[in-house]
């Protein structure tokens, strides 16, 4: 069985799409000091970025401990999330058992967010084909 990674092609690599994600992100929430925006992206799938400052963590080690359980959890969700660009800020210190629930609610949520829109495309579209009078 062959693992599921993590490539290039899933991840915001460059300084613009960032700061695209940032500011015309259509959804934005946040849970303690942990942020999360969203974009559609117009690919296939979804693609996460990472903004994790000193300020969340002083060490780098800690740093990257953050930055690998929020790649896992996005990784292991990524096939059930809409084609978005996720962008993840922490913006404070938080412990790796906190970061995981906060980033489970705020991924849940924006399932639930493209599962509500695609609910409202699919009845607009069969209203559209039913016979008129």
């Amino acid at each position: 069985m062959r693992a599921r990674g993590f490539p290039k092609r899933c991840r915001l690599t460059r300084a613009r799409q960032f700061e695209l994600v940032l500011r015309r992100a259509r959804h934005r929430a946040g849970r303690g000091p942990l942020r999360i925006f969203a974009l559609a992206n117009g690919l296939s799938g979804a693609r996460l970025g990472l903004v994790i400052g000193k300020r969340a963590a002083r060490k780098a080690h800690d740093r990257n401990a953050m930055k690998r359980a929020v790649r896992e959890a996005f990784r292991l969700r990524r096939g059930r999330l809409p084609a978005v660009d996720v962008l993840v800020q922490l913006r404070g210190p938080a412990g790796r058992r906190e970061l995981r629930g906060w980033l489970e609610e705020l991924l849940d949520e924006l399932e639930r967010m493209a599962k509500e829109r695609n609910e409202a495309m699919q009845g607009r579209q069969a209203g559209k084909g039913g016979k008129s009078p």
